[in-house]
């Protein structure tokens, strides 16, 4: 959706708020809709099926037998063996929730498992380059934030009917296509960039571009998907400066990789070598 000036350059944030006031466009991502990701200039590419599966390689027998049915495990499982294959054999640590952030503020947390390189100081902390989530957590993470904070006898029909209905207009159609994806992604620019103001100039951070990756998992699916995108450091200031008008149009556009989960005794190996080339 393009909203230009007169002059023929977009409109802040807080302008765009203004035009469309009907509509609840200055939102957290649990309210995100198609809307929301037409006006970032956010966009979904067609999925990359061109990582063919490898031969089935004999691996330790433990490994093979814990894994070889995990196209079908539930989606805790999931989220505990997607992680454990990402760091195996590499110096990486992993964080458990990751902000966006609004204006300098805290807009919403979600838990999810983010991945760091192993910083060269204790004291130190490198930002995530990548994150891991799966689609059932997605759905929890947005019917936790609709659960109404208290519910009394009398009400609790109508609260639950009022919390089914918000959660339901919120839920995507297309869960590869979640608003809580591009979120994410945002929200590791966005430490990216915090991590590289320390060591660079605001003149050379602006300049920058950022290129964080997302893993999504599924339940009973063959694939594991990676998420990938561009952002400069312009796009990043219609969150942390939305009173400013950019100077030109910044757009979005998020690539979707499809990995086969088979053999699942290569799986880490393979997307450590997407993930992390230069490890």
């Amino acid at each position: 959706m393009d909203l230009i000036r007169a002059d023929g350059k977009p409109l802040s944030t807080f302008q765009i708020a203004r035009v469309l006031n009907t509509e609840r466009v200055i939102a957290v991502p649990s309210h995100w809709t198609n809307l929301h990701l037409d006006l970032l200039e956010c966009s979904f590419g067609r999925i990359n099926h061109d990582h063919p599966s490898e031969e089935e390689e004999a691996g330790p027998n433990s490994l093979h037998l814990l894994f070889q049915s995990f196209a079908n495990i539930n989606a805790w499982k999931q989220a505990h063996s997607v992680p454990h294959l990402m760091c195996q054999g590499k110096n990486i640590y992993t964080g458990d929730k990751l902000a966006l952030f609004f204006e300098g503020k805290v807009a919403e947390v979600f838990p999810c498992t983010t991945f760091h390189a192993q910083p060269v100081s204790t004291h130190e902390r490198s930002p995530p380059f990548a994150v891991y989530v799966d689609v059932k957590s997605l759905q929890w993470i947005r019917e936790d934030y609709f659960e109404p904070s208290s519910i009394y006898a009398a009400t609790a029909k109508i609260a639950q009917s009022l919390r089914d209905i918000k959660i339901k207009k919120a839920t995507p159609e297309n869960p590869m296509h979640d608003p809580y994806i591009p979120a994410l992604l945002i929200s590791m620019a966005q430490e990216q960039q915090a991590s590289a103001s320390e060591l660079d100039s605001l003149s050379d951070v602006m300049r920058m571009t950022f290129r964080p990756k997302l893993i999504l998992s599924m339940p009973r699916s063959d694939f594991v998907y990676l998420y990938e995108t561009n952002i400069n450091s312009m796009f990043l200031c219609k969150f942390s400066d939305p009173g400013v008008k950019p100077p030109c149009s910044t757009s979005m556009e998020i690539r979707i990789n499809a990995i086969p989960v088979k053999p699942i005794y290569t799986l880490g190996r393979r997307l450590q070598e997407l993930v992390l080339p230069e490890f």
